[in-house]
């Protein structure tokens, strides 16, 4: 039988990665932070949508929008510049 944890139940690794972003300087962290910013990696690479909504568990497409709206705009200038068709 394993010891309890100290944690409350749910609390994962919160504490650790808040402290790391704390030590790291980076202000108003919160863990899906990290998951905006894989889905865009994951876009920004050449991944589809399809492909992001199963790897990330979501069912709906608005959930796919919510973590990737942010940095829509950049990811569609980037597609342009590489498409190298001139200037927009």
């Amino acid at each position: 039988m394993t010891a309890p944890s100290p944690r409350p139940p749910g609390s994962g690794n919160w504490p650790a990665l808040a402290d790391r972003a704390r030590l790291a300087g980076i202000k108003d962290f919160h863990p899906h932070v990290m998951r905006h910013t894989a889905a865009d990696r994951w876009l920004s690479a050449g991944g589809s949508e399809g492909g992001l909504m199963a790897i990330a568990g979501w069912t709906r497409p608005d959930m796919l929008l919510r973590y990737t709206r942010a940095r829509a705009a950049q990811r569609a200038a980037d597609e342009a510049r590489g498409l190298n068709l001139g200037d927009l």
